[in-house]
């Protein structure tokens, strides 16, 4: 089985040519804004990413586009999970432990919905009474096992 794939330079661009298209460039410009996005991806906030394509040449930046740019790190988390669950799918992936188990993080509660081959795990000590039922997001191949 192949790992879990990682966030890629082109999933960087496909990002970013999402917002490059929200920010209304035109279709010959798409992969000059793009390749700036990209390029200043390494900033998550808008406001920084926008400050690094001033940097690049890019003038006349606005506040929608800042707003727009605040979306690129989310657009990118949601085109990496895709690539996760399609490689879970293709590895038939399953859960290696039943519910209940006790890892060193906790204790598995559930399987997250939201991501691929990942469980939720109440921490160690933990009580939802006093904290709520938040819960650790785990990738299955990083489980621990613990004592108990």
């Amino acid at each position: 089985m192949s790992n879990r794939p990682k966030v890629t330079e082109a999933m960087k661009l496909e990002a970013a040519r999402l917002i490059a298209k929200d920010m209304g460039a035109k279709e010959n410009q798409i992969e000059e804004y793009a390749s700036c996005i990209a390029d200043n991806m390494h900033h998550t906030d808008g406001f920084q990413i926008a400050y690094g394509m001033a940097r690049g040449g890019f003038d006349g930046l606005t506040a929608e586009d800042v707003e727009h740019l605040d979306c690129a790190w989310s657009r990118l988390l949601m085109i990496h999970n895709e690539a996760c669950k399609k490689w879970a799918m293709e590895n038939n992936l399953l859960p290696p432990y039943p519910i209940g188990t006790i890892t060193t993080q906790g204790a598995i509660t559930g399987i997250c919905p939201y991501g691929a081959a990942q469980y939720e795990i109440k921490p160690i000590g933990q009580d939802d009474a006093t904290t709520g039922c938040r819960r650790r997001i785990v990738c299955f191949e990083d489980v621990v096992l613990g004592e108990g």
